[in-house]
């Protein structure tokens, strides 16, 4: 993701974090952030009873301010950028507003399968 102009473009990757968003990041003037986080890595298919492939998943948000004019663009840079590396989104929450801070986020999660 970070190696993407458009996405760089609008999060610079000294906004983009893993797991954690560090507390001086998590303010109405930090905007926009993102947050990339692992949800899962677990056995898929199996042979013999061993597994055989593996299905992975991470979680992405996004916090915007509200008039972030590049809110509507989201979907489709991250689908350029997401499937072509083999991650496919399956679930995705919308824009809400975060319960702690005056910022909307939006969450998507994506999976991959890989094979042994």
């Amino acid at each position: 993701m970070l190696a993407d102009e458009k996405f760089s473009a609008i999060i610079p990757p000294e906004k983009c974090f893993a797991l954690l968003i560090p507390e001086e990041f998590q303010t109405v003037e930090s905007a926009p952030v993102a947050l990339l986080t692992p949800i899962s890595g677990v056995p898929y298919d199996f042979a013999s009873n061993r597994p055989i492939s593996k299905q992975n998943a991470v979680q992405l948000q996004i916090w915007t301010s509200y008039d972030d004019e590049n809110l509507n663009e989201f979907d489709d840079i991250l689908a350029n950028i997401m499937e072509p590396a083999g991650w496919y989104e399956y679930w995705s929450f919308g824009v809400v507003k975060d319960p702690t801070i005056d910022l909307l986020v939006t969450t998507w999660r994506f999976q991959k399968i890989t094979y042994k």
